[in-house]
């Protein structure tokens, strides 16, 4: 999101950490693969955003050059469905299948719910209830001297406050590479703040197009803080259908999710649909995930190809 206003956004450098995720198990050849996968408009799967961790064995895995290019060969198909077959899961992609010993679904409720209609149909039943809502982020970056009014790390906004914004983060307070970068990005130096707009079964403001969303964040923003409504830069970002609601009872449904898979070892739900919407969260729902799958495996007897 920072791209753009001078300040690389350093989360964007995993976009390849599949490429390296390659970790072999006591000697074994079981390869323990992480992709970034996420899902296009048209809600077939594409292997480019969340993560996801595959045990191979759809040929030996001698290496990481070899594990990687055969998860990167599905990486680039839009995956169609996943079919049970032999204790093994077929991962479908157009007129292709291949077999995987073991997969962690990590994309949206929905689409995981898609996923597993045929070889799961009441887990896949229980998460594609799962809700989502939209919502905007607007970065802007604001002279260095505006930083003088932001204590702490930000703030949220109930929505009877009669705001537009509903949260924001004081980015280079929060982060202190983020606040050398933004010092060196230009000769004054600036902040960088980044607000979230839109709230579940509220979309109106989202309506707007981009350049009203700004103006109204700066508005919001000169109400709140009183920052000045001048910025050195600012950008927009949409995620449709991002942002998961756990309503009352959402741990007993993802719970009866998860036991409904415990007869079809080898595949384990992870991601912000789940366990929290946090990164924390999802790392820590992506680790539970692959550990969950590795053990499925070794109970039930899987051996690596050499």
């Amino acid at each position: 999101a920072c791209r753009g206003i001078g300040v690389e956004d350093r989360r964007c450098r995993w976009g390849s950490a599949g490429r390296g995720a390659i970790a072999l198990r006591g000697g074994e050849h079981i390869a323990h693969v992480c992709l970034c996968f996420g899902i296009r408009r048209d809600s077939s799967i594409l292997l480019d955003r969340s993560w996801t961790s595959v045990v191979c064995r759809q040929r030996p895995c001698r290496g990481t050059p070899e594990a990687v290019e055969l998860l990167l060969e599905v990486a680039r198909a839009a995956v169609d469905r996943l079919r049970r077959v032999r204790q093994r899961w077929e991962v479908h992609t157009g007129d292709a299948a291949r077999e995987f010993d073991g997969l962690v679904v990590a994309v949206p409720a929905a689409q995981a719910g898609a996923l597993l209609r045929t070889s799961a149909p009441f887990a896949a039943m229980q998460i594609a209830a799962i809700d989502y809502a939209s919502v905007a982020v607007v970065t802007l970056a604001y002279p260095s001297e505006e930083g003088a009014k932001l204590e702490g790390s930000g703030f949220l906004v109930p929505p009877v406050e009669g705001y537009s914004i509903k949260g924001v983060t004081y980015a280079t307070n929060k982060w202190e590479w983020l606040a050398r970068d933004a010092r060196s990005s230009s000769p004054r130096g600036m902040v960088i703040l980044r607000a979230s707009l839109g709230r579940y079964g509220d979309a109106a403001v989202l309506e707007h197009d981009d350049a009203e969303l700004a103006e109204l964040v700066r508005a919001d923003l000169a109400s709140i803080v009183g920052l000045a409504p001048r910025t050195l830069a600012e950008r927009v970002t949409r995620w449709d259908h991002a942002l998961p609601q756990y309503r009352v009872g959402h741990v007993e449904l993802v719970q009866r999710a998860r036991d409904a898979l415990l007869d079809a070892p080898g595949i384990a739900l992870a991601g912000a649909a789940y366990d929290g919407v946090g990164i924390a969260s999802c790392i820590a729902s992506g680790r539970q995930g692959a550990r969950k799958v590795v053990r499925d495996l070794i109970e039930n007897g899987v051996q690596a190809h050499a």
